[in-house]
């Protein structure tokens, strides 16, 4: 299966206006704590809730930290390759991004995400930011965000509707 290098994201990125049609957010609300919420998104099954993807798999001996590894299904034969650049863990404010490095589709130049888990008053807020650039000329640009707007869409659903059901553990 071939692989297509990708050029990295960064931190900034994220928050940065140039970028801003490139920019995918998904906003969900829990009852569990933040660290409830953190064990799903980086835990022994991630994300297993996400009808759109497949399969997460972290690589072995992986520390989840800056530089782990993992990689993700999200139709057959079409996997990405993540590398994390930014981990921090704090009791209110938990925060991981990653650089996808390859991916097995061409027409990719950039693809990144960035995962913010905060406490609120009822619980814990995710924030869940996605920059995916495509290496295409501006009006097949255009082409491509109607399928991605919609694979995140299903994402945020089925993210809002597995966090809405995790109660807080006492």
């Amino acid at each position: 299966m071939a692989r297509f290098a990708l050029e990295a994201v960064t931190a900034g990125d994220f928050d940065d206006p140039c970028r801003r049609s490139n920019h995918y957010r998904i906003d969900a609300t829990s009852s569990a704590t933040p660290a409830q919420v953190w064990e799903e998104l980086h835990g022994r099954r991630p994300l297993h809730w996400c009808s759109s993807l497949r399969a997460c798999e972290w690589s072995p001996g992986s520390p989840k930290g800056v530089g782990s590894t993992r990689r993700m299904s999200m139709a057959p034969g079409v996997w990405v390759y993540e590398s994390y650049f930014l981990w921090q863990e704090e009791p209110d404010h938990l925060e991981c991004a990653f650089t996808v490095t390859e991916c097995t589709v061409p027409g990719i130049r950039r693809f990144g995400e960035r995962y913010r888990v905060t406490t609120t008053s009822e619980g814990t807020h995710l924030q869940w930011d996605f920059l995916i650039e495509p290496a295409l000329a501006g009006p097949l640009q255009t082409v491509l965000r109607r399928p991605t707007r919609a694979t995140i869409a299903r994402i945020g659903a089925d993210t809002r509707s597995h966090l809405a059901r995790l109660k807080q553990r006492t």
